[in-house]
């Protein structure tokens, strides 16, 4: 009761503080920085939190997975929220022959994924609706609610569940929607704001960047793209949990501390990219790669169980000291060099 008394605080804390920052004109860029890069160590702390308490590898596996899905949703969310406001911004030629001309006229026959968007964004003036839906989406503030009354009255495993299977709900509803939308872009390639959006949030290690080089190979970028950094981060924590559960089920909350550490990193680098600052480009080369992470993961498996549960252990401590320290003083320096500085005008490039 005690926790999710605190826990509920803590949300009012974190929404008061904004507000008292927006109302005193205090904000700025470091504070920002500092509100966006520690939401999610507290909730993956609270994850923890419940995993620790109740003990037991698969109530680990049950928290990994938990994190995976929120990794990949908040990946997925502003990737999307960030390519539409790209492309729905800008100036489209309109072919000469279309009935509306591309004003939008609901009159004027238009094809179905256009009429689920206009339909639902119709739907949003009736407040209980456009709630429901704020709801459906799994916020903070509901996933904090849960965790809350559930963990108050049920088990920590139940807290998991019911997470999971919000989450799913969410996912589902969220990436049906965002399909949809997608489908009324022009199915042309975005521009090189697009493009560096997606390309700066790859993770690519030395190996890939090696192989990028002389690769004739391009990143495409249609109206689908937003979806490849969600992937990479499916796949990556997927295969790591796969591998371990089959390898050295023990290990788990050493894997845990593991994905804790990359899951910051990668917030770190949606952050950069939503505030125009330059990618971490050291921090991608010591810290591997997707590929390069993977690679250590398969060869320590290989090896044995106790090789693989030693190696997770060495590498969450040493990538949690390369993320957090080496990522977070490259993060104050870029947001010392200011707006105007040199490292914003390089911002997006990998």
């Amino acid at each position: 009761m005690a926790g999710a008394l605190l826990l509920q605080l803590s949300l009012v804390v974190d929404c008061v503080d904004g507000e008292v920052a927006r109302y005193t004109r205090a904000f700025s860029s470091l504070g920002a920085w500092l509100d966006a890069s520690t939401d999610r160590v507290k909730e993956y702390a609270c994850y923890a939190g419940l995993a620790y308490g109740a003990g037991g590898d698969d109530i680990w596996l049950l928290a990994a997975v938990m994190l995976t899905m929120q990794t990949t949703r908040h990946t997925s969310d502003y990737t999307f929220t960030l390519v539409k406001n790209v492309r729905e911004s800008s100036l489209e030629s309109v072919d000469l022959a279309r009935p509306d001309d591309g004003t939008g006229d609901a009159t004027v026959p238009v094809s179905a994924a256009e009429r689920a968007v206009r339909a639902s964004q119709r739907s949003n003036e009736r407040a209980w609706v456009n709630w429901t839906k704020k709801a459906i989406h799994l916020p903070i503030g509901e996933r904090w609610l849960v965790i809350s009354v559930v963990a108050a009255f049920g088990t920590p495993r139940l807290v998991f569940v019911v997470l999971l299977t919000l989450a799913l709900i969410a996912l589902a509803y969220t990436t049906t929607g965002r399909v949809l939308r997608a489908r009324t872009w022009r199915e042309t390639a975005g521009g090189e704001r697009e493009r560096d959006v997606i390309r700066a949030q790859l993770d690519r290690g030395p190996l890939a960047a090696l192989l990028a080089r002389f690769s004739p190979w391009q990143l495409p970028v249609g109206r689908y793209a937003w979806m490849v950094p969600a992937l990479l981060r499916l796949t990556e924590y997927g295969v790591v949990l796969v591998v371990v559960r089959a390898v050295a089920p023990d290990a788990m909350p050493a894997a845990y501390g593991l994905l804790f550490a990359v899951a910051y990193h990668h917030y770190d680098a949606l952050y950069r990219v939503l505030n125009g600052l330059p990618p971490a480009g050291a921090v991608h080369a010591l810290g591997l790669g997707v590929e390069g992470r993977l690679i250590v993961i398969l060869v320590l498996a290989a090896a044995g169980e106790g090789v693989l549960s030693r190696g997770l252990v060495v590498m969450a401590v040493a990538l949690a000291a390369v993320f957090v320290v080496v990522g977070t003083m490259g993060g104050l320096r870029a947001l010392r060099a200011g707006p105007d500085g040199a490292a914003r005008k390089e911002a997006a490039r990998v």
